[in-house]
């Protein structure tokens, strides 16, 4: 493994709370950018960015991603981890709302909390001053404490586009797959996946800014090996990185070359 800054993560925990106190507007692919466009992580260890639309099998890619070893740092899944009972966030939310978006068995019961905020916009950006820095810190700790080749990095169905991702993955579908898988999965209406879909940015667009694409219009078996092939030119890659990272001559070079 190669060497990597540890001041940097931490230091940009920091400063989360901060800058989401001054962007209170912006979302959480928006307040990573801020954060990390005024941060040195170029000593920090691959990371990959992993994106697409609803529908498309973003988990089922990072799941094969996993079972080979490499640490996956997932926004949906932290901002469900952040707000499990007993957490810092989960007793300020219960504090505001009271008892009435709690479900029998004492989790949040997502589905009040989404009437609730959705129909007041002063409720929405309450509870996100208190979970989206919650969130970037389960990200950001999950990164720091990696201790794979390379990580990757589940932020949003967006491009994949912000400094801390060294590379982009873009899981590719035709729209007709993202609605049947949708419909399943979330047993929404074909309108509301639409519309959705809508909100989100076009398979071409996201294209536009990957450096790797994943059809996983294919089987079971085909996506497996397309994950594979990957993994082997990200361990390269990060190989690579590591190497210019404990050789300063090397690094010199390399910034010279692409610089």
């Amino acid at each position: 493994m190669g060497h990597r800054n540890n001041n940097v993560l931490p230091s940009i925990r920091s400063t989360v709370t901060n800058t989401y106190s001054k962007n209170r507007n912006s979302n959480l692919l928006n307040i990573f950018n801020i954060v990390m466009k005024n941060t040195d992580t170029k000593d920090n260890k691959l990371v990959i960015g992993l994106t697409g639309g609803i529908g498309s099998g973003k988990t089922e890619v990072s799941n094969r991603f996993a079972d080979l070893g490499i640490t996956i740092a997932d926004a949906d899944v932290a901002s469900r981890k952040v707000v499990e009972p007993g957490t810092d966030a989960y007793n300020i939310i219960l504090d505001h709302f009271g008892f009435e978006i709690i479900s029998h068995d004492h989790s949040l019961n997502r589905a009040r909390l989404r009437e609730i905020v959705f129909s007041d916009k002063d409720s929405l950006k309450w509870l996100e001053s208190v979970t989206v820095p919650a969130i970037m810190n389960q990200l950001m700790h999950e990164l720091e404490e990696s201790r794979s080749p390379y990580s990757i990095l589940c932020l949003s169905s967006g491009r994949g586009q912000h400094p801390l991702i060294h590379r982009n993955l873009v899981i590719d579908v035709n729209p007709e797959t993202q609605i049947e898988r949708a419909i399943k999965r979330d047993n929404n209406s074909i309108e509301q996946i639409k519309s959705i879909m809508a909100a989100q940015p076009t398979r071409e667009e996201r294209k536009v800014y990957a450096d790797d694409v994943i059809n996983n219009d294919g089987d079971v078996s085909s996506l497996n090996e397309e994950v594979k092939h990957l993994h082997r030119e990200y361990l390269a890659i990060s190989a690579d990185r590591s190497a210019i990272s404990a050789n300063p001559l090397a690094q010199n070079l390399s910034e010279k070359t692409h610089g």
